[in-house]
Formats: structure tokens, sequence, C-alpha cells
């Protein structure tokens, strides 16, 4: 997980991995998942009853899946995302509600007259909401301790000298906990084309010189710096870079823009940035119709007592409409009437 490295002080540094950071979050994010569960469990009062016990292993198995699909699908497990609080607000939130939501469904369908667990998929929910949202702020300030210790910042080196990677470097030296500019690159390389230093940066080279120095010194990542439309000049450098052991990318103009990681598409063969989609489309209109029946059967489940009391009414105004010749409405409400509410008690 950590690698040594000597700083500009001549201190050596520990640093982490971010690969390994984030699956390490991901198996403590499932462990309190569970833990969630299991406190949900014992708090709801059911934990202890042995004949209960088969159920809710199958309960929390499907909610702990669940938040933890739910988590990675909303890429809440990216760095730069785990860096910031306000991104991980949604993934955790939808998660709580739909940990819930499947656990609802699960004792719906395997035993709705379990009455010792009526509460567990509130008070699960409830746990991970809690446990989560703790858990990611105390990581973030972790990794704000970590970044000014250096521990997390990546030697970068970039290719190409104009305006574009002008940019790109200035962004990156506005974070200099996080990054570390090795050098400018050109492919172009000639006396009097290209400037020596570009913002403050030495131009060490072309790129042939760029693969024989990652070879030689520790490069964590070489951007591109190009315009997509460059594309002869994209293809040129990325074949010469395929013999480099670094990470290789292409940069985009999208600074200053506010967007997902799931924003990216394509349409034919151009690249382009989702905006907006039409509503309820596809898979999202599934997802609704499936969220609203679900929301109106637990609305029905848990306050059919309430329900109780209005077929009175009704069944009341029907008798009063049966003396004046309307004998259908009074049969009607009679057989709603008669359905068996005695199982269903709020929670």
């Amino acid at each position: 997980m950590v690698s040594l490295a000597v700083g500009s002080t001549g201190v050596t540094q520990k640093k982490i991995s971010v690969s390994i950071l984030t699956g390490i979050v991901r198996v403590l994010d499932c462990a309190l998942l569970l833990i969630a569960a299991l406190l949900a469990a014992i708090i709801a009062g059911a934990w202890h009853e042995a004949p209960l016990r088969g159920l809710l292993a199958l309960t929390i198995t499907i909610g702990v899946g669940t938040g933890c699909i739910v988590l990675a699908s909303q890429g809440a497990y990216g760095f730069e995302r785990l860096r910031a609080t306000r991104s991980q607000i949604w993934p955790i939130l939808k998660a709580a509600v739909l940990v819930a939501t499947a656990v609802i469904i699960c004792l719906f369908l395997v035993d709705p007259q379990a009455p010792r667990l009526r509460a567990f998929p509130l008070v699960f929910g409830a746990n991970t909401l809690l446990f989560l949202a703790g858990f990611r702020l105390s990581l973030r300030a972790l990794i704000r301790l970590w970044m000014r210790a250096g521990r997390f910042r990546r030697r970068i080196a970039v290719v190409a000298v104009n305006d574009f990677s002008e940019g790109f470097i200035k962004r990156l030296m506005a974070e200099p906990e996080a990054f570390e500019i090795v050098g400018v690159y050109d492919d172009r390389l000639s006396p009097g084309r290209v400037p020596s230093v570009q913002v403050n940066v030495q131009v060490r080279g072309s790129v042939a010189d760029l693969v024989n120095d990652s070879r030689e010194e520790k490069i964590d990542v070489i951007a591109v710096a190009l315009p997509l439309s460059a594309v002869q000049r994209i293809s040129f450098i990325l074949e010469h870079l395929s013999g480099t052991v670094a990470d290789v990318c292409l940069t985009t103009d999208l600074a200053g823009l506010t967007y997902r990681y799931d924003q990216f598409g394509a349409v034919g063969s151009n690249p382009v940035i989702s905006i907006g989609e039409t509503p309820l489309k596809d898979w999202q209109s599934f997802k609704k119709a499936g969220l609203d029946y679900v929301a109106a059967q637990y609305w029905w489940l848990s306050f059919c007592p309430y329900s109780r009391c209005l077929l009175w009414l009704f069944a009341w105004t029907a008798e009063g409409r049966s003396c004046s010749g309307n004998h259908a409405s009074a049969s009607t409400i009679r057989c709603l009437f008669a359905i068996n509410f005695e199982p269903c008690t709020p929670i």
C-alpha cells in the first residue's frame, strides 16, 4: 500500500497507493453496513429470538449487498469524490433508502407476519446513513492530513507546449500537495520553435526523452495536453508512449465545468458529454414505477387501521344511500370491508 520516496526536504516519506486505499474503503463500507444491520436487529429486539435468525440472516445479506452495489454504481469510491464531502451526500442517502427498501421487500415476500421485524428496515436504514456519513467525514479529514504531508503527491509529466498545456499546468500548480510536475516534453522539439521553460517548468526534451526518463525515475502520470482535434499528433505521441511504465492520459478542455463521472459517452465515433436526458427514459421509468409500487404498498401496510376507519365511514355513507335504492354501492363497500386487516399494525 505504501512506497518510499524522498521529498524536497530530503526526508523519506511514505506514499499511499490510491487504488489500495479505495479498495480498503470498499471493505470498510461493507463491514459498517453489516454492523449497522446487527445493531438494528438488536434494537428491534429480534436478534435474541432463534426462530427469526434465519430470516434476519437473509435480510441482512440482501441489505448489505444492496448498499455496496449502490455505492459502487454511484461512483462513491473515486479518490476525488472521497476528498469532497458534498459529492458523497447523494450516494450515501441513496444507499440508505434503497437498503431499507430492499429489506422491506424481502420481509414482505418471505414472512409478512413477523411483527418483531417491522421496525428493523427503518432502523437499518437510519444506522446505514449515520455510520456511512460519520465514516466519510472521518476519512475526509484523514485524507486532508495525508495530503498535507505529501502522501498522495503524484509526479506528472506534461506532453506538448501550447496554451492548452499552459492552463493545464497552472491548474496543477494550484494543488502543490497533490501534484508535482517533473517537466514538460514536446514532440516538435527544435531550436527556436519551443521555449525552454513553460510556466516556470523546464522543457526537458522530446517524447523519446520522456520514455527514457520514465524508466530512470519515478513518473506516475503522463498527460498529453493537446486538443482532441489534433488526431495525428496524438496518435504519434501515444504510439511512442506505449513503452513507458507510467499511466498515460489525454486531457480535455473541461476546466470550469461541473460534470458527473457517468456523463461521458459517444455519439457515433464522436466523444460527447451528456448534459440532459429525456425524463423517465428506459431504465429510469422502470425504477420509478418500482419505487412507486413499493412506497404505495408500504404506506398501505403501515396505515391499515386508518384505512379501516375510512372504510367504516364509506360503509356508513353507503348504508344511507342504499335506502334510496343505491344497493350496488353498499354491496361494493361491504366486499371491501370484508378484507382482513387484522395482521396489519403500524410500525
